[in-house]
């Protein structure tokens, strides 16, 4: 059994997908299908109902999945580890975001990151959480989005109230101890700081049972 297995059936666990978890492993489809093939040939049994809408996990899949990310968070943290010996702080980082990358800072805090861990490994993840319009009809949007469509003369602006929108960087709580994560949380604290003319702009909450947060 093989690192770059695991890692293939997690990828497409999460993704459902196989073109999808071939772009985040970086590999074709047909070498993460091979390794998918491969890794339900040595353990046995089928991972997942290959379909018309996507990969979907069997129930053999579902109750091994943990594991092989148990396996692979292991490995992970064995590789931090090694680097915190060497002072070196390296390895991958995964970082996914639902909000617009101007909105969070995303240019300046991996700027941050990359200045002072020029060995982190980053890959991003977006998703969308919702169009204008969308947030339009519901009766909340982001200041800064709302001046674009007021600019175009599309919409009015009610200044009687304004809503806080808090920011969390949530991680698994079996990586708390990455170093990885820590150089993550340094980078976003000294960006959101700054802005905040020195005054603490984050908070660390800790003992959460869903995981650990970065407020």
């Amino acid at each position: 059994m093989e690192l770059h297995q695991l890692r293939a059936f997690a990828a497409v666990a999460r993704t459902g997908h196989l073109a999808r978890a071939s772009d985040d492993l970086h590999l074709t489809q047909s070498a993460v299908s091979k390794q998918l093939k491969a890794l339900e040939e040595e353990l046995g049994t089928l991972l997942f109902e290959r379909g018309p809408a996507g990969m979907a996990l069997t129930c053999a899949g579902r109750q091994l999945l943990p594991l092989a990310q148990h396996a692979l968070d292991s490995v992970q943290q064995l590789a931090s580890a090694a680097s915190s010996l060497r002072g070196v702080v390296a390895g991958p980082l995964r970082l996914g975001t639902i909000i617009d990358p101007e909105s969070l800072k995303l240019g300046p805090m991996l700027a941050s990151l990359l200045n002072f861990y020029p060995h982190v490994d980053v890959s991003l993840n977006h998703g969308i959480s919702g169009t204008v319009l969308e947030r339009l009809r519901a009766g909340l949007m982001r200041e800064r989005l709302a001046s674009q469509v007021i600019a175009q003369g599309a919409a009015a602006v009610w200044r009687g109230a304004r809503v806080p929108c808090p920011l969390s960087l949530l991680w698994r709580r079996s990586r708390a101890d990455s170093a990885v994560l820590r150089a993550l949380a340094a980078s976003v604290q000294r960006v959101w700081q700054i802005d905040a003319d020195g005054a603490e702009a984050v908070s660390v909450t800790k003992n959460n049972p869903a995981g650990d947060r970065l407020t």
